[in-house]
């Protein structure tokens, strides 16, 4: 390591640490870790990044958007990488990269029409980069760039010596979770809008019929009008009367800071700095409306001895990073400057691929059945409500077959039904019974049991199972994606998985199914379990298993032993204990998640440190 002296002042730089010095002095004495790489970059480089970053700038104007520095040193540390045996092969790793780094920039950015955006990007910079590098050795780009464990490890190295400080600051920034909601008012401005369209009063009943608001919308409306003292609530009898107060009626042509807020973050992110923090509490207290990113900043600034040692100049070469066999005979690792080693220095973290935390849950969940003796079974998405419902003596007028609940298909809007000897004992079971139950007492309709829909439970599978197989003893289990036409909010979401499963065997019982059920979830590292009494139409008696999660309560689904309407037209003669378990909510309570939400976000940094379930 070479040393440099200046004013009696002696200090022993690498080359990486003189290079950062002089960076941040030509930037005018502090300067970001990005803009340190970017100012190091060589001359043919830095003409490239202007002119990527006024192009960019120029096409992103269009759609209200602008590049961030760090965004274009990363493209210029990938383009320097390529190490091409020919001009074709350089010319199409090129493109890769272009490719790839403009993709996550317009997806970062959430530019529209991304592909036509791509499309013309590459053809006003191509001809600029290929130029650029043409003109240029890949192997000298490549050692005279500097990436960000090099600016970070020498500043590391430059702050414990006293030439420069740095400051760290975190902070937030705000965008909407979609540029729609911009354009849709809030449930209580269309609510608002209700009452004063009905002369300043309204019944929850009227609102609630008036299909502005979804059924879940009404109350939250209420409960921001009411908020906002935008209305005062009165009860007439069994009527329940919205009225409009004297702010509410100043706020119809007038709108609020929230909405206000809305509109000024459509297609764009703000930090907190520049917005109203209270405005966006009560933003962040409703769902789907703000996406929260935090960002740190690293901002190193030149001391005094810093600029008086870049004042009497510095010797910039190159560092021996790696001692060679050739260095070590021919003695030139004497005069050469070695780059030191630091264990404590800053080092990006290294994070390994792994499967998503609920596909690792699934393989526990598959191995616990597997060790207790199971065999899984698996069916389709997709099924006729003979099987989803009527097997099920699931009555056709039951409320879960209604639209609102169940998701049913366009194309194919109908399916066939099992041969005829099956039909006929299913209708007859649910019209007129047998002789140990009455039925339903309905005219069962063979057109209702043809809808073709995608399953609500995957108890259509285990049913089949039955169908094929009414013999005892069967253990079977499935773990499979079902489809219900349900408000996402974070507890509840429309598609999730279901952990489906029976036994049958002479002389099952409650019991049996109740040990079985605990063991489960003890398997699962769950013992804090209660099993109480419920109801669905194909078992009886019926349970459902509760676990505690942050301090309440949450139920996890269903169990119990199929009624004999159910297997009786299989020829099933014995107990058959069933169960259907949500996946989701379990895994939110192992991971201690307060949202469900949470295990379908694209969150990169909460996937890589999660636990790795074994």
């Amino acid at each position: 390591m070479t040393g440099d002296e200046s004013s009696g002042l002696k200090y022993e730089l690498s080359q990486s640490e003189k290079r950062v010095l002089v960076a941040i002095s030509q930037l005018g004495g502090e300067a970001t870790p990005e803009a340190i790489i970017e100012q190091a970059l060589p001359d043919s480089l830095n003409q490239l990044t202007a002119i990527l970053k006024d192009q960019l700038n120029s096409i992103l104007e269009d759609y209200d958007r602008s590049l961030g520095d760090s965004k274009i040193s990363e493209l210029m540390m990938d383009l320097a990488s390529i190490k091409p045996d020919n001009d074709k092969q350089k010319d199409a790793e090129m493109l890769v990269i272009l490719i790839k780094h403009l993709s996550h920039i317009l997806v970062d950015l959430d530019v529209p029409l991304q592909r036509k955006v791509i499309g013309r990007v590459l053809g006003e910079i191509k001809p600029a980069v290929t130029k650029t590098l043409k003109s240029e050795e890949s192997s000298v780009l490549r050692s005279s760039m500097m990436t960000m464990v090099d600016v970070m490890n020498s500043s590391s190295w430059l702050k414990s010596k006293s030439l420069i400080t740095m400051d760290e600051k975190i902070e937030c920034f705000y965008s909407l979770s979609s540029k729609r909601l911009a354009g849709v008012d809030l449930p209580e401005r269309r609510a608002l809008k209700l009452i004063d369209k009905n002369h300043g009063s309204i019944t929850v009943d009227e609102l609630r019929a008036s299909k502005k608001l979804r059924n879940e919308e009404v109350s939250i409306s209420m409960g921001w009008l009411k908020r906002k003292a935008w209305i005062n609530i009165q009860k007439s009898g069994d009527d329940t009367i919205l009225e409009l107060t004297e702010i509410g009626r100043d706020h119809i042509t007038k709108k609020g800071k929230d909405e206000l807020l809305i509109e000024e973050l459509a297609g764009i992110e703000m930090p907190a700095s520049q917005l109203d923090m209270d405005v966006i509490g009560q933003l962040k207290k409703r769902q789907d409306i703000l996406v929260e990113r935090e960002l740190v900043t690293r901002q190193m600034k030149l001391t005094p001895k810093g600029k008086e040692i870049v004042g009497a100049g510095l010797d910039l070469g190159d560092d021996i990073s790696q001692l060679t066999q050739d260095m070590i005979k021919d003695g030139s690792w004497k005069t050469g400057s070695i780059r030191p080693y630091d264990v404590d220095a800053f080092a990006p973290n290294i994070h390994g691929g792994r499967r998503h935390p609920l596909q690792q849950y699934i393989d526990m969940i598959r191995r616990i059945f597997l060790d207790m003796g199971f065999t899984e079974i698996e069916s389709d998405y997709v099924h006729s409500a003979f099987w989803n419902m009527d097997a099920l003596f699931t009555a056709q007028d039951h409320p879960a077959r209604e639209l609102h609940d169940t998701l049913y298909l366009k194309s194919p809007s109908s399916m066939p039904l099992p041969d005829p000897a099956m039909v006929e004992k299913i209708k007859t079971m649910h019209e007129k019974g047998d002789e140990l139950s009455d039925g339903w007492g309905y005219d069962w309709k063979a057109s209702e049991a043809q809808k073709a829909l995608l399953r609500t439970h995957t108890t259509v599978n285990t049913i089949s199972y039955l169908r094929d197989n009414p013999n005892p003893p069967a253990k079977v289990f499935s773990i499979g994606r079902v489809f219900r036409k349900e408000a996402v909010d974070a507890t509840h979401l429309p598609e999730f998985i279901q952990i489906e499963g029976i036994v049958m065997e002479e002389g099952a019982n409650m019991d049996m199914l109740a040990g079985l059920i605990k063991e489960f979830y003890h398997r699962m590292g769950v013992d804090d379990i209660r099993l109480r009494p419920g109801y669905f139409p194909y078992t009886e008696p019926s349970i459902e298993p509760e676990i505690r999660h942050h301090g309440n309560w949450m139920e996890l689904g269903g169990a119990g032993i199929f009624r004999p309407e159910v297997v009786a037209p299989f020829g099933v003669e014995h107990p058959v204990l069933a169960w259907g378990l949500g996946l989701e909510r379990l895994v939110m309570a192992l991971l201690n998640l307060k949202d469900i939400r949470k295990l379908y976000v694209s969150d990169i940094d909460w996937l890589r440190t999660n636990p790795v379930v074994k």
